[in-house]
């Protein structure tokens, strides 16, 4: 019997990994670091060892911990009962009652693994909620920044093409007296002191839209990095029960196709002729 699943520790690897690293902010948590890969502890006590030996970055390091723990006891479980369950299953024959509480024995340590880790990354995604909300005044004080900015270049433009405007028509006059040539001149000055407006508000602009979209992305990262993780780990342990189903339906096929065996005939009863 083939073993399918994939170790809960490389999975959580290879998602845990990704969590990107903000720039440290006053009261911010710190990011989920990966989960350790703690030696084999097969006793489920374990996992009630104090919080003062998870101490670490993680502002959740205690519950990391008691998740790491019950992972290595659930590895353990799990290792142990299917290597009989394979025994088992090699000696041809109905042994659902054993299969079945080998199989209980896993489900019941993989569930507590589960919950544990779900408790701890229910813990983070409650602590970034909580961060965006309170930095939602500074994405509003950048959007003022970027609203002034479009204010200001739209207001220089209008500008430019008024001027732009009058420069034309006088130039149309047929009598260019010095007056014109003058008026003309101040609008030349004019309409290169704007264009320097216009490029220096267009710059404030563009960089108050890419800090704002940078403040946002930075924002949402974690937290989206989060709820994708938790998905992820669900859909493994749904992975994983399904898989459990399938040794359980594979034990009970056994059952079903043992018959009796009648391949002697019975012996005559005493005193009766034959």
């Amino acid at each position: 019997m083939r073993r399918i699943w994939f170790g809960t520790s490389l999975a959580l690897a290879m998602t845990v990994a990704t969590l990107p690293q903000l720039p440290a902010q006053s009261g911010a948590a710190t990011a989920p670091r990966q989960p350790a890969t703690a030696s084999t502890t097969p006793s489920a006590s374990a996992a009630q060892q104090p919080a003062s030996a998870c101490v670490g970055e993680d502002r959740f390091g205690s519950l990391r911990c008691v998740a790491d723990q019950l992972n290595t006891n659930y590895h353990k479980i799990d290792d142990d009962s299917l290597a009989e369950i394979d025994t088992l299953m090699k000696q041809k024959r109905c042994n659902i009652t054993r299969v079945e509480g080998l199989l209980g024995r896993v489900t019941d340590a993989l569930n507590l693994w589960f919950d544990a880790e779900m408790k701890y990354w229910d813990a983070w995604e409650l602590a970034e909620n909580d961060r965006v909300a309170g930095q939602q005044k500074t994405l509003a004080s950048i959007k003022e920044d970027q609203a002034s900015s479009q204010a200001i270049l739209d207001s220089a433009v209008a500008d430019r093409e008024r001027m732009q405007r009058e420069k034309a028509d006088l130039e149309k006059t047929p009598r260019q007296t010095v007056e014109i040539r003058k008026a003309i001149d101040a609008l030349v000055q004019d309409l290169q002191s704007t264009e320097a407006q216009i490029a220096d508000a267009q710059k404030n602009f563009d960089d108050a839209s890419i800090k704002l979209k940078n403040a946002q992305t930075a924002l949402d990262a974690r937290l989206i990095e989060i709820r994708q993780n938790a998905r992820r780990i669900r859909a493994w342990k749904e992975d994983q029960v399904s898989y459990y189903d399938t040794i359980h339906a594979s034990a009970d096929s056994m059952c079903a196709v043992t018959r009796p065996q009648n391949n002697k005939p019975l012996p005559p009863v005493k005193g009766k002729p034959q």
